[in-house]
């Protein structure tokens, strides 16, 4: 494969960054605000290690903004990740738990 002059490194760096720039960008506004006093369906790790929603529910304990994941959706429930002191009242607001939702939720 040929090298690359230079100036195309310098291009080519700047179009990857931004690119992944605006993915990030977009990724950060797929949120959904969480009222307190809300029900989530807690996970569990099932097969081969992915999270599977249970029958177990959790009260939210704070107004919370949560994050959608990229994860099939199982029945009508679709992941979402909160702050793990938004659901656990020894939590810690940098770790994120994913938890699950009524898809019909909004």
């Amino acid at each position: 494969m040929p090298e690359l002059p230079d100036e195309w490194e310098l291009v080519l760096g700047r179009c990857v960054r931004t690119f992944y720039s605006n993915v990030f960008k977009q990724l950060e506004r797929i949120t959904m605000t969480l009222t307190k006093g809300s029900k989530v369906f807690l996970s569990e790790v099932g097969h081969n290690g992915f999270f599977y929603p249970t029958d177990k529910t959790a009260t939210v304990l704070l107004e919370t903004t949560c994050r959608t994941v990229s994860w099939v959706s199982v029945g009508d429930k679709k992941a979402w990740l909160v702050p793990q002191n938004a659901i656990l009242y020894c939590g810690q607001p940098g770790l994120f738990v994913p938890v699950w939702l009524n898809k019909d939720k909004k």
